[in-house]
């Protein structure tokens, strides 16, 4: 399973709020193969600054525990979906 981390916030709540149903929906297609979790960088703000977020959204995945791959801001669903896959 590779994690993909969608930080959003109230900073970015117009664009983060576009990503989300592609994002939802491609977590149901991926199932236990990739894992999105949505942090919020409002709540979990040193999450947000160890990862460097300058942006919102920002999407990370995670290889074996290090990031593989990083994205700043809204995108439609089949961006995304090829994102994931270049990256797993």
């Amino acid at each position: 399973m590779s994690p993909l981390w969608w930080i959003s916030g109230q900073s970015g709540a117009a664009l983060a709020s576009r990503s989300a149903p592609a994002l939802e929906e491609l977590a149901a297609e991926y199932g236990d193969a990739v894992k999105i979790a949505k942090v919020d960088v409002d709540s979990n703000p040193n999450s947000a600054a160890a990862m460097g977020v300058r942006g919102i959204p920002s999407l990370f995945i995670f290889k074996d525990g290090q990031v593989v791959s990083n994205k700043t801001g809204a995108a439609p669903k089949a961006a995304l979906k090829g994102w994931i896959d270049e990256s797993i």
